[in-house]
């Protein structure tokens, strides 16, 4: 059970890199990580997958999320000195 829970935190943290590098790694790792696949085979297919030069088409893919939670992020922090002048806090 404990080592289930760090696959998931481990791929949790790496998946975008993984995707950064390579869709049909990112796959493959999902596809092992629904036949419960343990921590070293995901870890050498993460490295694998690492291994493989970026492809610029995939990186506008993976970037793609992130770039919506920056913008909620800056919105917000921009956003919150407004209400406390609008609301005299």
């Amino acid at each position: 059970m404990e080592e289930r829970r760090e696959v998931e935190l481990l791929w949790a943290r790496e998946k975008y890199r993984v995707m950064y590098h390579s869709q049909q790694h990112y796959d493959r790792l999902r596809e092992a990580l629904k036949s419960d696949a343990g921590i070293t085979e995901v870890r050498g297919l993460i490295e694998d997958a690492v291994a493989v030069p970026p492809d610029q088409r995939i990186n506008d893919e993976c970037i793609r999320p992130y770039m919506g939670i920056l913008q909620k992020e800056v919105y917000s922090c921009r956003a919150r000195p407004l209400r406390k002048y609008e609301t005299g806090i």
